[in-house]
């Protein structure tokens, strides 16, 4: 059985270990915007409506979102409590990608930057921790 029952390209699901929601990309024609859906029930809810490209979603509690968000070559990692506006938590010029979150030692987001070869580096792998919105190095850590 299908679980949505959208004509657009969706991508990059995420789901919730304790909650029936999952969050995924919607992508038509040229809108890419982040929904929610309560599985076992028909509606989505689209949560992002402007002309940020979305991606990456990820859940951080049964109410609040993470994802990646771009627009004229700016990055940025959004915090968004379903009920309230994004709060940007991280931006770059440098592209971002592939958000993971690691509990083990408070609450850590990890991702990609793209580097270019500016540090000899290809890519970055950092951390940004949630509560003091510290980013960091991984391998300076």
């Amino acid at each position: 059985m299908p679980v949505t029952q959208s004509v657009a390209l969706e991508r990059s699901f995420s789901f919730h270990e304790s909650h029936n929601k999952m969050a995924y990309i919607n992508h038509q024609e040229e809108s890419i915007e982040l929904y929610i859906k309560t599985l076992g029930k028909d509606q989505s809810q689209r949560i992002t409506n402007n002309l940020w490209i979305e991606s990456y979603p990820l859940w951080l509690d049964e109410k609040t979102l993470a994802y990646i968000r771009e627009k004229s070559g700016i990055y940025q990692i959004v915090r968004q409590q379903l009920d309230k506006k994004p709060d940007i938590i991280y931006e770059s010029n440098i592209s971002i990608f592939n958000l993971t979150l690691n509990t083990s030692k408070g609450s850590k987001l990890t991702f990609i930057e793209y580097d270019n070869y500016q540090h000899s580096k290809l890519h970055e792998l950092k951390t940004l921790d949630l509560e003091s919105t510290k980013v960091s190095y991984l391998h300076d850590s």
